[in-house]
Order: C-alpha cells, then structure tokens, then sequence
C-alpha cells in the first residue's frame, strides 16, 4: 500500500503540473488500485489525499464527487467510471484544440498572449502554430514558480515567433496580442475563472485595449457545488506574501472553449452539470 500512499502524497505535493494532468495521474492512480489488493475505502482515501493538495483545482474535486455518486460500490463499476473520464479528457483536449484553431481562424487571431503552463492551452496553440493560423506567441513567465518558461520552452519547439516576457509588462504588450488564451484550474459558478495569478492583470489589460480573453478548459472543470474554498495566500519571512492564483471575474472572459463549443461563462455550470449527469448514468 505504501507504493499508492507514495504517488499520492508526490501529487498532492507537485507544483509543476496542471490540473488536467494530475487529474490524469489520479485516475491512473485509482485504476491501478483497483487491480490490488486495496479495498474501495483505502482508494477514496488514496483520491482524497491528492484532492486535499491540490484545493485550488475544481477537476479533481469532480473526479472525487463522482465517485461518490456511484451507487455500486465495486471494483468494476469504479474501474468503468474511471475509464470513462479518462477517455473524455483525453479527447476533451482534442476538441478543445480543434474549437479553439477554428474560433482562431474565424476571428483572424494570429498573435496570442498567454500564462503559466497548461497543458490544454498548450494544446490549443500547438494547433493552432501547425494549422498556420497562430504566428506569434508573447508568453509571460508566470512567477513565483516561473512556469511560463516550460511553455515557452515547449512553444520554442514549434515554427512560431515566441516572446517571453516578465509578468510586469503585460499592460505593455497586450496591445499587440489579438487575444489571450489561458488554461484554468476552476470555473465558478458564476462564470469567474480561477487560474494562475496573473490571469485578472491580462485580461484586465486585454480588456483596456479591446482585446478579448480565452479560457481553454474541460467542463470538468467547472465547480458544480455552490461553495469553493478560496485563494490560499502564501507568507515567507513573516513579511512576503502573494497568492499563487487569483480570480477573474466572468465580466472579463470573452468565452470559453470547451469541448461541448466556445461558449459563455454564465453557460458553464449548466453545460457541466448536464455533462456529469450523462457520465453517472453509465
């Protein structure tokens, strides 16, 4: 059991990843489980751990409250359910590339300022580079954890103009973007969108300028009960402190790309939940 107990307490740890790939991980986590010898309530608590890391994070919040929601309490049922979401996400990814490429070419957005690393905003742009429709990228480096340089690093790869910039200048450089487009680590209920800190200065930015703002998420990601946790601050040296992610309010996100379409942030919660019921009817 120690094996499990050690993945889980290294994904309720890690910082480097998104929420779309711990929630992969988890999943992998709980599937392999399910082929031990760990009984049903030692895989909650193995799902819980990571959950409880990672507060921030409405998908693997989902993933939890699915779970419960199964009436059959068995291995094959679990295992069902698990590989359905993980199936969906794979391929929420892929149309969520797809949507954000065609709503890219439609709109003429050929430069895109973007944050932070998420792997669902970074499939979108790697799309949208290869279908010749996205030219130039303005990345921000996304500090206290820099992870802005991983997806610079990443784009760097790809045959686009990439501009890593210090979070800072922004304001600066929105005015040559024709749109931002960021991953998200919750959607609320009321159409606001928690992401990396930074998110609320760019768009804020994009919106003086006129630019629209783009959040590439699954609807797993939208947080289908009424409470959420909050922001955790962060305090170093009894005098430093920031938090790690902010919220921006759904006045300032032109849409959301969603595997389901581009649609609006009051859109969300409905589409999610009519999502997730379809999923507990397997």
């Amino acid at each position: 059991m120690e094996e499990y107990w050690s993945v889980a307490r290294w994904l309720a740890s890690d910082t480097s990843m998104g929420a779309r790939e711990i929630a992969l991980r988890l999943i992998d986590l709980a599937l392999k489980a399910t082929s031990s010898w760990l009984t049903i309530a030692e895989i909650f608590k193995l799902v819980n751990e990571v959950i409880g890391g990672h507060r921030e994070m409405v998908i693997l919040q989902n993933i939890g409250q699915i779970l419960k929601e199964v009436k059959e309490k068995d291995y094959s049922t679990l295992r069902a359910i698990l590989l359905t979401l993980k199936v969906r996400l794979v391929r929420a990814e892929e149309a969520i590339a797809d949507n954000f490429t065609s709503l890219a070419s439609r709109e003429r957005i050929r430069s895109v300022i973007t944050l932070s690393w998420s792997s669902t905003a970074y499939r979108c742009l790697t799309k949208g580079v290869k279908e010749g429709v996205i030219k130039e990228i303005y990345v921000q480096e996304s500090y206290p954890l820099g992870e802005g340089l991983r997806t610079a690093r990443m784009l760097g790869k790809l045959n686009v103009k990439i501009h890593l910039i210090p979070d800072s200048n922004v304001a600066h450089y929105a005015r040559f973007a024709d749109a931002l487009l960021v991953g998200c680590d919750a959607i609320l209920s009321d159409g606001s969108i928690v992401n990396k800190a930074g998110t609320f200065t760019s768009a804020l930015a994009m919106k003086y300028h006129g630019k629209p703002s783009y959040i590439a998420a699954e609807l797993l990601k939208v947080n289908i009960n009424d409470s959420f946790p909050g922001l955790r601050e962060v305090s170093e040296h009894d005098f430093k402190r920031y938090v790690v992610f902010d919220c921006t309010p759904a006045e300032l996100i032109t849409s959301i790309v969603t595997e389901a379409g581009i649609i609006r942030p009051e859109e969300a919660r409905s589409q999610a939940l009519s999502s997730i019921a379809d999923l507990l009817k397997l």
